[in-house]
């Protein structure tokens, strides 16, 4: 476990055509930004210096590549590495937070930290060639009005309750209900952000044409799981702050109101949080109350704020003399918070393998404490016996162990004296011995001859005792520390054992869904093929029926036209003799023969009057044929465009039972695979191998077509 500070990035964004017009007023105020190298900064208001030193400063013509290379892709890193990290943006409202972490998706030059470490992973992952397992998952929620919404969920409604914090030691702190989206390409993350960003509340102020009224946080977890089967673990949370607001310069009312105090509350808690921080890391542990509750924003940067987490804080600056105030607070706070400092480790869990040997070599440490413990008492009993001569030491049968796992061969080779020293280190001396009381009690007289050879008595303390007892509490310390750490390799062997049986309860699911979709495939290739036969059926029917149409519309047309050519032509000549009698008549005297021929013209007249009559009666049968012509023209249209449908549905058909047939052998290969893997898992675990093998072999075996 390591310490680390807090990195603190400060970006001021390009002036606006509005900014630029007070520059004026700007120089006669005395209000200036002035750069010094990369790390600091001096902010001159009212010809007021006030120095500031970051990690690193960009000015308002940095480009967003420069500032994902210094501020994301070490993190990103990081999170590859196994570590936990956080980027979150600072500021005021319009300062520039939203575009430096998402940037313009369709604009290369103006990609924001979000989309570009999103391309690094997948890059990172596609040049690692070891035999490490990727999995990658999506989160994305926002905290609105205090309440937590997730922007994965098109259903919920941002008037609910939202979703609870939760805290366990196991997980830490985490989001209940929260949806987890796994991510195999770039593309996957950036349709993932984009559904969650029309979700995400946002409005227009006088200060920014499109204000996020709401914190938003992106989660990105990489998990890896390496050849020995252990496993490594990295989140990587990408936080986009709502702007601090001052009402009179937003003159916002109503709903937008209500949510600028919510978000000027949320940010007043963070502020809170991150000077009680500073505070702390200057006092003792524990006496510093840090009020990460008061907020559900503080309460989900918890662990990012003095956790396991490697912290980023990006600020937002405005370079106007409009903000100087708002650019001031905002400078202040990341100075504050750039003297915290956390403690993160790598979070790897070690494999069933590795904690077995562990547990192995622990448990024969603690055999061997045991067997050493026994010796001592030996000893002891041997000390305190009246036999004992401390000319004579007695050596430990039994060596000492070490936590190394290595036995320590000196208390072996060098007797232990009634001292607790060793004989070979008091040339020419001996100790006193243990004599019993008349009552029972042991009284320990320790003797010593002087230059003469006479006995002279000493009232010194026991000092036979003392390392006795210094020698048993040591013991005692080290069993307990054994066993303390016994029982941690313990609980991460159940915790592995765990794990593995939710992977064999995975592999039970995903065998049943595999047999589900087999059944599901054999069900739509039969229903595919009776939908086909149905279709091919159908068609040919409406065919059938199409030419009988066909042929007796052509023959209706034909009479048709047959009959309206021989009444005109008779119309014709009836029109022509009813003329030329007009014209004898009216050339020649009236006689008896032309009162015959007005007879005739009589009848002539009739007659034509009967053809006429038949010439519109035909004519009206000719509009009734014309309208069933039609008629059956567009029904003919209408025949033909079913069958371009249902030849084109067949065709889909048809393609359907190709992929269908396609799916199942892919399925039944894919069932085959797991079976195999099942099989090998449980002879692996029948074999004592808890670990389930190596993953080169459950590759290999799930390959083996």
């Amino acid at each position: 476990m390591s310490s680390c500070s807090v990195r603190v990035m400060c970006r001021f964004r390009p002036q606006n055509a509005k900014e630029k017009k007070n520059n004026e007023k700007a120089v006669r105020s005395g209000f200036d930004i002035q750069y010094s190298g990369d790390t600091n900064v001096n902010l001159k208001i009212e010809n007021t210096n006030h120095p500031f030193t970051f990690d690193r400063v960009f000015d308002p013509d940095t480009k967003q590549e420069e500032v994902y290379d210094v501020v994301a892709q070490p993190s990103v890193r990081d999170v590859l590495d196994g570590y936990n990290a956080t980027i979150f943006a600072y500021g005021q409202t319009g300062s520039g937070k939203t575009f430096t972490m998402f940037g313009i998706r369709n604009d290369p030059n103006l990609r924001g930290l979000i989309p570009r470490a999103s391309s690094y992973i997948f890059n990172a992952i596609e040049q690692d060639d070891s035999d490490i397992e990727y999995a990658i998952k999506i989160s994305f929620l926002e905290i609105y009005k205090e309440r937590i919404h997730d922007l994965l969920d098109p259903t919920g409604s941002k008037d609910g309750p939202g979703l609870k914090i939760r805290e366990s030691p196991q997980k830490g702190i985490w989001v209940e209900g929260l949806s987890e989206e796994f991510a195999t390409c770039e593309e996957d993350i950036e349709d993932l952000i984009k559904a969650g960003e029309s979700l995400r509340a946002t409005a227009a102020t006088e200060m920014n044409e499109r204000s996020s009224r709401s914190h938003s946080v992106l989660m990105v977890v990489i998990e890896q799981k390496l050849s020995d089967g252990s496993t490594k673990t990295g989140r990587l949370n990408l936080v986009d702050l709502a702007g601090s607001e001052r009402v009179g310069k937003t003159n916002v009312t109503g709903k937008q109101l209500d949510e600028a105090k919510d978000i000027n509350k949320s940010l007043s808690t963070l502020g809170k949080c991150i000077h009680a921080l500073a505070e702390a890391s200057s006092k003792p542990k524990g006496q510093v109350h840090i009020p990460f509750r008061e907020s559900n924003l503080t309460r989900m940067l918890q662990e990012s704020l003095g956790g396991n987490t490697k912290t980023t804080l990006f600020l937002a600056a405005s370079p106007a003399i409009y903000n100087a105030d708002e650019t001031l607070s905002t400078l202040r706070f990341g100075a504050s918070a750039k003297t915290i400092k956390t403690l993160v480790h790598i979070n790897k869990k070690r494999s069933i393998a590795e904690l077995e040997a562990l547990v192995a070599n622990l448990t024969k440490e603690v055999r061997g404490l045991q067997k050493y413990c026994k010796a001592l008492e030996k000893h002891i009993e041997y000390m305190q016996s009246p036999d004992y001569d401390p000319s004579k030491p007695m050596a430990l049968s039994v060596p000492r162990p070490t936590l190394d796992g290595k036995d320590d061969k000196k208390p072996a080779a060098t007797p232990l004296t009634a001292s607790g020293t060793t004989a070979a280190a008091r040339p020419g001396s001996a100790a006193g011995k243990l004599t019993r009381n008349p009552d029972g009690s042991t009284v320990n007289l320790r003797r010593a001859l002087n230059d003469s050879g006479e006995p002279s008595s000493d009232d010194d303390e026991d000092a036979s005792t003392l390392s006795l007892a210094e020698t048993q509490l040591k013991l005692q310390e080290l069993t307990k520390a054994s066993e303390m750490q016994l029982d941690m390799l313990r609980v991460e062997l159940r915790e592995a054992q765990e794990r593995e049986k939710d992977f064999k309860t995975q592999l039970d699911k995903t065998n049943e869904k595999c047999n589900d979709a087999v059944e599901k495939l054999n069900s739509i290739r039969s229903k595919s093929a009776g939908d086909a036969q149905n279709a091919t059926k159908r068609i040919a029917e409406l065919e059938e029926q199409l030419r009988e149409k066909a042929e007796e519309s052509e023959e209706s047309v034909l009479l048709l036209y047959t009959d309206n050519e021989r009444l005109e032509q008779e119309v014709e000549e009836l029109t022509a003799r009813l003329h030329k009698l007009q014209a004898e008549l009216s050339a020649k005297a009236p006689s008896p023969k032309a009162v015959i021929n007005e007879d005739r013209v009589i009848e002539l007249e009739t007659q034509l009057k009967g053809a006429t009559r038949k010439l519109r009666a035909t004519e009206e049968r000719e509009a009734q044929l014309n309208g069933k012509l039609q008629a059956q023209k567009e029904r003919l249209a209408v025949l033909t465009q079913n069958v371009s449908e249902l030849t084109v549905q067949n065709q889909l058909l048809k393609t359907e039972k190709d992929e269908a047939s396609s799916d199942k052998d892919r399925m039944e290969k894919v069932c085959f695979r797991l079976h195999c893997f099942s099989a090998y898992c449980h002879v692996a675990l029948a074999a004592g191998d808890d670990d389930g093998g190596s993953w080169d072999d459950e590759d290999n075996c799930l390959n083996d077509d």
